[in-house]
C-alpha cells in the first residue's frame, strides 16, 4: 500500500504483545523503531508500557543488545513526555549497567529538560 503510516498502524497492532521478541531482532527491530515515529500517542503509550514495564532481567538484556537498544531510543525520541518519564523511572535504576546506558541517559534528561 502507498498510505506509509497506514502500514505502521497495521505493524504496531501486529506487535502488541511481542515488542521484546521482535526488538531483539534487527529486521524487526527496524520496523518497531520506525513505527514509534509513525504511530498515534495511544498506540505508542502502549507500546511503551509493553517494552518498560517489563521485568528489570528483561530490561536490562534489551539494554545490552544493539537492536533493541535502538528500539529503546526510538521510545525516547516519540513518546510523550509522561512516557518518557516512565521510561526514566524504569530505566535509572538500570542504565549503568549498558553500554549504551550514558547516551540513553542523556537523552533521557535532554527530553526531561533535567
Amino acid at each position: 500500500s502507498c498510505d506509509q503510516v497506514g502500514n505502521f498502524v497495521m505493524i504496531a497492532a501486529l506487535v502488541r504483545g511481542q515488542v521484546h521478541f521482535l526488538s531483539f531482532h534487527n529486521s524487526a527491530s527496524a520496523i518497531v523503531e520506525r513505527a514509534f515515529g509513525a504511530i498515534s500517542a495511544e498506540l505508542q503509550h502502549d507500546l511503551v508500557e509493553e517494552l518498560f514495564l517489563a521485568p528489570d532481567t528483561t530490561l536490562q538484556q534489551a539494554l545490552a543488545d544493539p537492536a533493541a537498544v535502538r528500539v529503546v531510543q526510538a521510545a525516547v525520541r516519540a513518546a510523550s513526555f509522561k512516557d518518557v518519564s516512565l521510561i526514566n523511572q524504569r530505566l535509572s535504576p538500570i542504565l549503568h549497567t549498558s553500554p549504551f546506558g550514558k547516551r540513553i541517559h542523556q537523552r533521557l534528561r535532554r527530553r526531561l529538560r533535567l
